[in-house]
């Protein structure tokens, strides 16, 4: 779930993309493939929530990697494998 408090976050859920302002909720349903972006030059603020529980597990050793700069692409394979996250190019 992404509440938008700031700016045009760009939200594709499943084959839908679209361009979500201040006040839009964007509701993902569970095991759907979605990304998000910021495609502008001015900063956006959104609230995410993720349920049921797991996410932070992953977001919490993904934010330990990144103290030191931006680990190399086998450690968000490896991270990626260990919380069951897929990423699409």
């Amino acid at each position: 779930m992404f509440w938008v408090l700031e700016g045009i976050l760009t939200v594709r859920v499943g084959d839908d993309t679209r361009d979500a302002g201040p006040g839009t909720f964007v509701c993902v349903p569970p095991g759907t493939l979605h990304t998000f972006a910021n495609d502008g030059d001015a900063p956006v603020r959104f609230l995410n929530l993720s349920t049921p529980g797991g996410w932070e597990r992953y977001m919490r050793d993904l934010a330990e990697e990144l103290e030191t700069g931006r680990p190399p692409a086998e450690v968000f394979a490896r991270l990626s494998e260990r919380h069951d996250v897929a990423f699409e190019r």
